[in-house]
């Protein structure tokens, strides 16, 4: 991700699950994002278990109304684990 300018005090990697229609069916944050480097790609990463029901996933940054901040995300990949 690249953050251009703002408070990143507030901010997250967001991980949205949506259904079939496009409506959310759960959510997922990575820690915040505070003190992230700014003015240059750096590499974070969020994580979480699709709730049932989920037919994709958007990838967004979230910043509070208080602490704006510019950011981008690109080169997004995802990882499917099995268990047991």
């Amino acid at each position: 991700m690249y953050i251009e300018d703002g408070s990143t005090d507030d901010s997250v990697l967001l991980l949205s699950f949506l259904d079939k229609a496009g409506q959310p069916v759960g959510r997922m944050a990575s820690a915040p994002l505070r003190g992230a480097d700014q003015r240059r790609w750096i590499d974070a990463q969020a994580s979480g278990t699709a709730p049932p029901g989920t037919a994709s996933v958007r990838v967004s940054l979230y910043s509070s109304a208080w602490n704006l901040m510019t950011g981008y995300v690109d080169a997004v990949s995802l990882q499917q684990t099995r268990r047991g």
